[in-house]
């Protein structure tokens, strides 16, 4: 929850400093339903991975246990968007999901 909260809280201020929408985002879950974080609260999300269009940068974030979240899921939807030409990036352990869906295969990356 720190890191998404950390990235929406400033691409929001930035819109409010800049007296325009510069940035906007879109929440997405394996079937369109609420993900609850680590630490109990459920976030609404806009739709499903199935919904999910083409952006021009997708930000996969994850917290704790990133193995258990629906990776099965989310890797093919991963690639589609990369086929499509989104600019792939992750916050926190949101980069192991997209080395397991094989996105960073020969490109250096870290992790904490």
């Amino acid at each position: 929850m720190i890191a998404f909260t950390s990235a929406a809280e400033a691409l929001c201020l930035a819109n409010y400093v800049t007296g325009r929408e510069g940035f906007a985002w879109s929440l997405y879950s394996p079937d369109g339903e609420p993900i609850r974080a680590s630490n109990g609260v459920a976030l609404a999300v806009d739709g499903g991975y199935g919904e999910i269009g083409t952006p021009a940068t997708a930000l996969i974030c994850a917290g704790l246990d990133p193995h258990r979240a629906a990776a099965a899921a989310l890797a093919p939807a991963l690639r589609k968007l990369e086929a499509r030409g989104s600019a792939l990036g992750a916050l926190c352990t949101g980069t192991w999901l997209l080395a397991r869906a094989g996105l960073l295969d020969g490109h250096r990356c870290t992790i904490h």
